[in-house]
C-alpha cells in the first residue's frame, strides 16, 4: 500500500516543532503495533493517495521525512545508503506529473531477488527494498505511463511477471491494473509457438513420411502468465497495427507464454483495444476457467484467440471494424486426421452479450487476413499437401475445410471431428457482415437464446447497395459459394430460440437436427428456405442437396402423411426398380424427385430436383422436368409397369420422392 505525507519537505524550526508534536503525541517503541490512519491525531494524519496505506508506524518515517522529505524517485532509493530500513518513496523525481508514493522496507534476508523496477528495488550496495502493498498490482508501479506515446511493453512485462510469480508461490489469482490512460504497445518482446506443425511422420500403414515442417512462431508484445488477470480502469490498449496486414511479423498484444499447457484463472476485464493484430492469444494452451468481460475491440484483426477452451466465460464484448472478436481452435498437428488430436474445441463455455458490427467492404485487406490464417496459422493446406489417411471414418479435416475468419462474430473451428460440447450462446448481435454470426464446425448440446442479425451475408458495409443478395459473390470463397449458415452446425441435442434476422442472404438460417423456435425474419433471401437442416453427409456443389438426416427421416415411410406420399431409397448402380406401380386411376399424379450422386475420385458430387408426372397409359420412358441442379437421372417404366430410376452416370445415389398421392408398392 502507498501513502504520501503532508509534511514532506519541511525543515528548520517548523520541522523541529512538528517532530516534537509527533513524538509527544505518539511515543512508540519498535515493537508497538501499527495504528490505523483514522486513529491518528490531526497533526500526525497521513494524506492517503491512490492505493491506501491504512496502517503505518509514524515514528519509523517521521525523522527522515521531516529532515529530508520523501525519497524522490526509484533511482534515489537505489542510491540510499543510510541506516533507515523503512522509507517513503515517490516513484518519480519531484515535479513529475505521476509521482506516486509508496512505502518500502529493507529485507535483510534477501540476497538474490532481481530488481523488477516496481516491487523489488536493489540498491547499489546490494540491499533489497520491497514495496508494501495488499491487493491489486498496478502497472504504473513498474513504469507504465499510459500517455499514448511511450511504449509500455517493458513495464507491463515486468508487472505481469511479478504477478505470475506471486500466483505460482501462493496459488491466489493476481490482478494487474491498468489505470486511466492509453497504453501504447508496439515492439515485440519475444515469440510464441504456433501449434500447426508436424514432423512428417504418420502412423503405421497410413502413408509415407514427409520432410518435417518448420516450427513457426509469432511475436508478442506482453507475455501473459497463468493466474494473472489484466483489468482496466478506463484504460485503452493501442497498437500500431494497420488492418489487413497478416504475416509472421505482426505481434500478439497479450500472448499466453508457451511454458503452460493448461492455464486457469487468466483473462481480461474492462479494456478497450485499438489497432491490434491479435489483442489476446493463447496460441497453443488450453484456457480453463478463464473470464473475459467488458471488452471493446476497434480495428483489430482478431480480438481473442484460443486453441482450446474449457469452462470459460465471455461476456459484454463489443467489436467494430474487427476481423473476428472471438476465434477458437483450428490448428493442424497430426497428419493422420486422428479424432483425439488437440486441434480446437470449446467445452462448457458461456458466451453472452456479444455485439459485433463488421462494417467493412470486404476487399484485399480481409482477403490477406483470411489467406494468412488459412495457409499459415491453421495449416488447412494440410488437407491437400500433408494430410495422410485418416484414422476414423468421419474426416473432420475433409468435411470442414477452412473458410476464413473475417466477418464472423464467433468462430469455433473443430478439427479431426472433435466436437464442442455443452456451450451456451446468449444475446448475440451481428450486423453489416459477409459472414455468419456464429459458426461452430461440430457442436453437441449447444443452447442458443437470443440471436439478432441484420444485413448479414451480402451487405458488409453501408456503401453496398442493391437488393438482398443480388449479384453477390463471396469475395474470398469465390463465385456461387455462400456462407454455410448463420448459426450452426448443431446436433439433435442442441436447441435454438429467439432468432431475429433482417436483410440477410445465405444458405440457411440454422443448421441443426435439434428443436428450433420461431425465427422472425424480414427482407431475407435464403438458398434453402427451410431454417432447419442436419449436418451434411456430402458437400454438394449444386443448388439442390439431399442431406443424410433428411433421408433418415424419410426411410421406411411409404404411407400417407397429410395427403402426401413419401418415398426414399439408396442405390448403387446403373438402374433401380422402385416397385412403385404406375397409377390406375384418372387423377393427376405428380412426383417431386430429389436425387443426389456422391462424389467419386474423379467426379464431383451433384444433385438435381425434378418434377415428374405419371400417367397410367405411359409406356417406355418417362419425362422428368429438371427444375434445378444437375441432370443426374432418367425415369422409365419397367417390364412390370413399375417406376424405374436410371442413373446417367453410374454411382451411389440417394433419392427422395414426394407425391400428391400415397405411393402404392
Amino acid at each position: 500500500m502507498a501513502a504520501c505525507f503532508s509534511l514532506s519537505g519541511a525543515s528548520g524550526p517548523v520541522a523541529q516543532g512538528q517532530t516534537s508534536r509527533l513524538q509527544s503525541s505518539h511515543t512508540q517503541s519498535a515493537s508497538t503495533s501499527m495504528q490505523p490512519v483514522s486513529d491518528l491525531s490531526p497533526d500526525d494524519r497521513l494524506i492517503v493517495t491512490r492505493s491506501s496505506l491504512t496502517y503505518t508506524e509514524v515514528r519509523h518515517l517521521a525523522e527522515f521525512v521531516l529532515a529530508r522529505g520523501p525519497i524522490q524517485g526509484y533511482a534515489s532509493l537505489r542510491d540510499y545508503g543510510g541506516p533507515l530500513t523503512r522509507l517513503l518513496v515517490f516513484q518519480h523525481p519531484a515535479g513529475d506529473r505521476d509521482s506516486d508514493a509508496a512505502y518500502y522496507w529493507l529485507d535483510p534476508t534477501d540476497l538474490l531477488s532481481a530488481d523488477n523496477g516496481g516491487t523489488v528495488l536493489v540498491s547499489k550496495s546490494g540491499k533489497r527494498w520491497k514495496r508494501v502493498f495488499e491487493g491489486d498490482i498496478h502497472a504504473r508501479w513498474f513504469g507504465a505511463r499510459g500517455d499514448g506515446t511511450t511504449d509500455d511493453g517493458d513495464a507491463l512485462n515486468r508487472a505481469l511477471a511479478f504477478a505470475g510469480s506471486l500466483y505460482a508461490s501462493t496459488g491466489r489469482t493476481q490482478r494487474v491494473v491498468l489505470d486511466n490512460g492509453t497504453y501504447y504497445l508496439a515492439a515485440a518482446r519475444g515469440t510464441l509457438a504456433i501449434s500447426c506443425h508436424d514432423d512428417g511422420t504418420v502412423k503405421e500403414g497410413k502413408g509415407k513420411r514427409l520432410p518435417s515442417e518448420p516450427r513457426m512462431r509469432q511475436p508478442y508484445c506482453v507475455g501473459v502468465w497463468p493466474g494473472v488477470k489484466l483489468c482496466g480502469r478506463n484504460a485503452v490498449v493501442k497498437g500500431k497495427y494497420r488492418y489487413g496486414m497478416a504475416d509472421s511479423s505482426q505481434p500478439v498484444t497479450f500472448g499466453l507464454l508457451d511454458e503452460s499447457d493448461t492455464v486457469t484463472e487468466a483473462g481480461l476485464e474492462n479494456l478497450t483495444f485499438v489497432d491490434c493484430f491479435m489483442a489476446f492469444g493463447a496460441l497453443s494452451a488450453t484456457l480453463a476457467g478463464c473470464i473475459f468481460d467488458r471488452l471493446h475491440f476497434i480495428g483489430c484483426g482478431v480480438g481473442i484467440y484460443a486453441a482450446v477452451l474449457e469452462q470459460c466465460t465471455f461476456s459484454n464484448i463489443e467489436a467494430q471494424r474487427t476481423g473476428v472478436p472471438v476465434l477458437v481452435g483450428g490448428q493442424w498437428v497430426d497428419r493422420n486426421d486422428d479424432y483425439n488430436e488437440r486441434g480446437g474445441f470449446a467445452d462448457k463455455c458461456t458466451i453472452i452479450n456479444v455485439r459485433n458490427i463488421f462494417d467493412r467492404v470486404y476487399g484485399d485487406d480481409e482477403r490477406n487476413i483470411d489467406q494468412w490464417f488459412d495457409a499459415t496459422f491453421f495449416k488447412s493446406i494440410n488437407s491437400e499437401r500433408r494430410l495422410s489417411a485418416q484414422n476414423n471414418p468421419t474426416s473432420q479435416a475433409r468435411a470442414y475445410p477452412y473458410r476464413g475468419i473475417c466477418g464472423f462474430c464467433i468462430r469455433v473451428m473443430a478439427r479431426y471431428a472433435r466436437p464442442s460440447n455443452s456451450n451456451v450462446f446468449m444475446q448475440i448481435t451481428h450486423a453489416y457482415s459477409p459472414r455468419p454470426a456464429v459458426l461452430v464446425d461440430a457442436c453437441q448440446s449447444a443452447v442458443f437464446n437470443g440471436v439478432y442479425m441484420e444485413r448479414v451475408g451480402y451487405r458488409d458495409h453501408r456503401k453496398r447497395t442493391g437488393a438482398v443478395g443480388a449479384g453477390w459473390d463471396d469475395p474470398y470463397l469465390g463465385h456461387g459459394v455462400l456462407v454455410p449458415a448463420f448459426i450452426g452446425e448443431l446436433d439433435v441435442s442442441s436447441c435454438v430460440s429467439g432468432v431475429n434476422i433482417q436483410q440477410s442472404f445465405g444458405v440457411s438460417v440454422v443448421r441443426t437436427d435439434g428443436p428450433v423456435g420461431a425465427i422472425q425474419s424480414s427482407d431475407c433471401a435464403f438458398k434453402e428456405p427451410d431454417p432447419r437442416y442436419t449436418l451434411p453427409a456430402t458437400t454438394f456443389t449444386d443448388d439442390v442437396t439431399i442431406r443424410r438426416g433428411a433421408l433418415r427421416a424419410l426411410d421406411g415411410v411409404k404411407h400417407r402423411i397429410g395427403g402426401l406420399g413419401l418415398y426414399s431409397v439408396h442405390f448403387d448402380g446403373g438402374s433401380f426398380d422402385t416397385e412403385i406401380s404406375l397409377p390406375k386411376d384418372e387423377e393427376v399424379h405428380v412426383l417431386l424427385v430429389l436425387a443426389s450422386r456422391d462424389a467419386k475420385r474423379l467426379e464431383s458430387a451433384s444433385s438435381g430436383l425434378y418434377l415428374l408426372q405419371l400417367s397410367r397409359d405411359r409406356k417406355g420412358a418417362l419425362v422428368g422436368t429438371l427444375v434445378s441442379g444437375s441432370d443426374v437421372l432418367r425415369f422409365a417404366v419397367s417390364l412390370r409397369s413399375m417406376l424405374q430410376l436410371q442413373a446417367i452416370v453410374p454411382g451411389a445415389y440417394h433419392v427422395a420422392m414426394i407425391g400428391n398421392r400415397p405411393f402404392e408398392t
